[in-house]
């Protein structure tokens, strides 16, 4: 009995906090994209630089 009465009190509460959680992760998935994007974008100009470097250098032998 004591259980069912908990879960009647975690319930409301819980759908309250859920929906808020909801609200914070979608805000937080978009700006991990972004940071993401600029992660992938930093990653991929590095790279290029790497093999241009590499190619100017067999290039040059």
């Amino acid at each position: 009995m004591s259980l069912l009465l908990d879960v009647d009190w975690i319930v409301p509460k819980g759908h309250i906090e859920g929906t808020q959680w909801l609200e914070t992760w979608k805000r937080g998935k978009s700006i991990n994209l972004r940071v993401s994007i600029v992660i992938y974008a930093s990653l991929v100009t590095l790279v290029y630089f790497i093999i241009i470097l590499v190619l100017q250098f067999f290039l040059e032998t």
